[in-house]
């Protein structure tokens, strides 16, 4: 209840009984002379303390939320965003390869047209039989379109996170985590909008969504917020759980969306599309309700609000140097130390390439599959889901009960346990990629995706591995890192990938799998890599009571 201000008592004296007056004056006289409001006291004070309970002492109880709601609302927009995405996935690409198949054939070949360009709606759907587009000439020019998008992508990305990250430590998670969630349905309007009209705009106008990532500095920056605000709220001793439970999540959209969407794609690839579009909106509104949680498990440190400006520096205290490009290097080599205070965390962050160019390849296997084995994209959608199906099981039960029988059985602390499934996932994820660059059928391609699923916790015991590993206060600005090293292997791999792919397209057989032959054997790296990674004894740097509430959550 917000108190009454001093001026309200003093203009009450007067009504204030004969037995309480003299207490009252009492009380005023005892006062500061900073208290006493006078013509020229200012309205608003900055100097004082704001009282209990006031509105400017908000920022003590802006974490009303409990850890497991806030995780809960995280996991229902994750959700939101991922059914989103792959609802609209595979219809974009059939929206891409049907644009550039009708004007493949029109000039080569236009027997195969079945309708002329006067008839022809949205995105040239119905314009050629879906069994012409799987050519070289066709599937090379999607690949390289989707390769481009992800090179301009990582742009905002790759110039924005570290003052994103920056940002989100000083002044707070939310802001930049909607906004960031804002940029991704703009940059899906936009691409849809230029499918639309076809004919009137050139296809390659898609890449200017890469502009949507100025907004909140793009996927990089969303997911690294994500993640984030997950650490803020959770104790080391049940993070690696609550990330594998949050990459179930994820998987479960994989799982649920693309039979959907190959459903609604079997009468036009729009409606999958268009829906959604309007889900990641509605997940983007949702986001307005999670709370700020910046310094949310140590509420006693000093939370600055967005709009308080910056104090400066007393006479006593070390002034940076005045040279702005000097000082400008020390800022970065004060937020990045913890990179080379232990080679471990440099060593893990460059390993995420690899990561990078397994989500790089999404698309990349829809395609792989379709072409190579001839089947339509609902059908192909269809194949994909199994994996995502089998993920799913596997993320909820079988990667949780090796966890515990790495603890329970084998006496391992959370770091140890982390570091020691992240080295079997990779081997996994090595042996997998291997395998459906082999696959000769489409049941032995099916095999090798079961054997992919092996490694998909991955990039999250590595996540919360390295968490342990550097203060709280520099979780936000590694993972902005992480980030950066994911946006580089992004702008690098899209455009390897998508060459790589048409390369292989046009050698045929067994060389179709060459981008993922590639994949493969950085995988291989990864897997030496963690192999030469030690653990040590008090590698944690969270302190014992945060342990102790990891319990209770």
């Amino acid at each position: 209840m917000v108190g009454r201000p001093p001026s309200l008592t003093s203009m009450d004296d007067n009504n204030v009984p004969n037995g309480q007056k003299s207490s009252s004056s009492t009380s005023i006289s005892s006062m500061k002379k900073h208290d006493i409001v006078t013509e020229e006291t200012p309205l608003l004070r900055t100097s004082s303390p704001p009282r209990e309970g006031s509105i400017l002492d908000i920022s003590v109880c802006w974490h009303k939320w409990s850890p497991n709601a806030i995780v809960l609302m995280l996991m229902i927009i994750l959700l939101g965003f991922m059914i989103g995405d792959q609802l609209l996935s595979a219809p974009q690409t059939r929206v891409f390869e049907s644009i550039y198949c009708y004007a493949y054939w029109e000039a080569v070949d236009p027997t195969r047209l079945l309708l002329p360009r006067s008839s022809l709606g949205p995105g040239a759907i119905g314009g050629v039989e879906e069994r012409w587009c799987k050519i070289a000439q066709v599937q090379g020019k999607v690949a390289q379109l989707n390769g481009t998008q992800q090179f301009l992508d990582c742009i905002p990305s790759l110039l924005l996170a570290i003052p994103f990250g920056w940002a989100a430590d000083r002044y707070g998670r939310k802001a930049v985590f909607v906004v960031g969630l804002a940029g991704i349905p703009a940059k899906n309007m936009w691409i849809q909008s230029v499918c639309w009209f076809w004919q009137t705009f050139d296809i390659r106008l898609t890449w200017l969504s890469s502009l949507s990532g100025l907004m909140g500095g793009g996927s990089t920056v969303v997911t690294a917020m994500f993640f984030v605000v997950i650490s803020d709220v959770t104790p080391e001793a049940t993070r690696a759980a609550t990330f594998l439970r949050i990459g179930a999540v994820n998987l479960f959209a994989f799982f649920i969306a693309p039979p959907i969407s190959a459903l609604l794609m079997t009468w036009t690839p729009w409606i999958p599309m268009i829906l959604g579009t309007t889900i990641e909106i509605l997940s983007t509104l949702l986001a307005l309700t999670v709370p700020e949680t910046l310094n949310y498990r140590h509420p006693t440190l000093p939370f600055t609000p967005p709009h308080s400006p910056p104090s400066e520096p007393s006479d006593d205290q070390v002034r940076p140097p005045s040279n702005s490009f000097s000082r400008t290097l020390t800022r970065v080599r004060t937020s990045t130390s913890f990179l080379y205070a232990d080679w471990r965390i440099a060593a893990l962050t460059l390993t995420f390439l690899a990561h990078m160019l397994q989500t790089t390849a999404g698309n990349l296997l829809l395609q792989y599959c379709s072409a190579r084995y001839l089947l339509p994209f609902s059908r192909a959608t269809l194949v994909l889901s199994i994996k995502s199906g089998t993920t799913v099981i596997f993320m909820l039960l079988g990667l949780p009960a090796l966890a515990r029988l790495c603890t329970d059985r084998f006496g391992m602390d959370a770091q140890h346990k982390d570091l020691y499934l992240s080295r079997a996932s990779a081997v996994f994820m090595l042996a997998g990629w291997v395998l459906i660059a082999l696959a000769p059928t489409l049941p032995f391609f099916i095999a090798a995706l079961l054997v992919l699923v092996g490694g998909s916790g991955l990039p999250l015991l590595v996540r919360s591995y390295m968490t342990g590993l550097v203060e709280p206060h520099h979780v936000a600005r590694m993972y902005m890192i992480v980030g950066i090293v994911d946006t580089v292997g992004m702008m690098v791999g899209g455009p390897l990938l998508a060459e790589m792919f048409d390369v292989g397209m046009r050698i045929g057989g067994v060389g179709i799998g060459l981008p993922f032959f590639f994949i493969g054997g950085l995988f291989g790296v990864m897997t030496c890599v963690l192999g030469c990674i030690g653990h040590r004894k008090g590698d944690s740097v969270e302190v014992e009571d945060q342990q102790e509430e990891g319990e209770d959550v």
